[in-house]
This record gives C-alpha cells, structure tokens and sequence, in this order.
C-alpha cells in the first residue's frame, strides 16, 4: 500500500470519529460525493491543499490525518533493487546510495516544514 492510500485510510476514517459525514468534507472541498468517494478510497491523488482543507473542516491538526508509517508499509528500492530494511523518522538504514539517502532526508525535512507551516 502506498502513502495516498494510507492517507485515504485515515480521511475516510477521522471523519467519522467526529459524526461529519462524507457529504459535507466533499461539499467543503468543492467536489461531488462520487469525487469525494475516489479520495476516500485513494482512487486520486491527495495533494496538501486538499488534506489542509479537510483537516480545517474536521477541526484537526493535518497530522491527524497522516498515517503513521512503519518501515512495513515502504517498499524503496535503488537500481539494482536492492531495498531500504527499514525507516525510521529520518533514519534510513541499509541504503547503499548516498546521494538517494540525503534527497529522501530533504524531501522528509521539506514536507515537516510544509506541514508544520500550515498548522
């Protein structure tokens, strides 16, 4: 499973804890049901401004909304497929391309500024 269908896992989740229905977030983000149900089941892309949006409408910080990776759920591999044993936070072992190792962390370090800009 890949990041966007885990996010689409927790929007489809959080929701409900919260008794709003898929009709409203689909209302607050400007789109129909039928759009809103393809979000929910990672049939599209979730992009930030979309996750800011529904984290506005159910009242919670976007990282509510974020699943929480475990080195199980990532499959990384390099050219001669060879793959990360595990991830975590911003440690990434067992990776033989350090060049790929520090492009991950800033990509990492980039998204958690995002984020944390939009809280």
């Amino acid at each position: 499973m890949d990041v966007n269908q885990l996010t689409a896992i927790k929007i489809k989740e959080v929701p409900t804890q919260f008794g709003i229905c898929a009709e409203t977030v689909a209302e607050q983000l400007q789109i129909n049901k039928s759009n809103y149900s393809k979000l929910e089941n990672g049939k599209v892309e979730i992009t930030l401004h979309k996750l800011k949006i529904i984290a506005d409408v159910l009242k919670v910080p976007m990282s509510a909304l974020l699943p929480t990776l475990s080195p199980s759920h990532l499959n990384v591999t390099n050219g001669d497929n060879s793959s990360i044993s595990s991830i975590h936070g911003t440690q990434i072992n067992h990776y033989t391309d350090p060049q790929m190792t520090q492009s991950i962390q800033d990509a990492i370090a980039l998204l958690q500024q995002t984020l944390s800009k939009m809280q």
